[in-house]
């Protein structure tokens, strides 16, 4: 779907919306926590920044570490969202969540109509695996047998 969603914003807007250097560094400055803001930005949002790049296809990999205590995925997307609106979400905003196997990975596009940027943005460390974790052990517990009388083996 996130392909789809480029592809009719560059349609629209033409070639050159999506990921010109210059607006993905001025992302990247956005989405930027400076060394004075650490302690500031940690307490507010519940994270700290964990490095920045830009792939060869310009797309902007951002990566944040939760450092509140976070239960459930919801939580995790609400530190993501308070995150995205107050420092990067411009007019245009589409957001595709994806659960790793030990960090969440939210896809991103937005812009205004003069100018777009993509990427992603990692949400990780020990409250992300937590939660991760706790999600897949409900899942395989629902997959579990019942224990009336039913066993599954591979050698049945």
């Amino acid at each position: 779907m996130l392909e789809d969603i480029k592809a009719m914003l560059v349609q629209r807007y033409g070639e050159r919306w999506l990921n010109s250097v210059n607006n993905q560094n001025g992302i990247a400055e956005d989405l930027s926590i400076l060394e004075k803001d650490i302690t500031r930005v940690s307490r507010k949002f519940g994270m700290v920044g964990r490095g920045m790049f830009l792939t060869s296809d310009t797309e902007l990999v951002a990566r944040y570490e939760i450092v509140t205590p976070v239960n459930t995925l919801f939580d995790i997307d609400a530190v993501f969202y308070r995150w995205w609106g107050h420092r990067a979400s411009e007019n245009i905003s589409y957001i595709q969540r994806e659960v790793a196997d030990d960090e969440v990975i939210y896809h991103f596009i937005t812009g205004t109509p003069t100018h777009g940027h993509s990427g992603r943005i990692i949400m990780m460390g020990r409250e992300v695996q937590r939660v991760i974790q706790k999600r897949w052990e409900r899942r395989l517990k629902k997959l579990a047998p019942s224990g009336q009388g039913e066993t599954t083996s591979v050698n049945n």
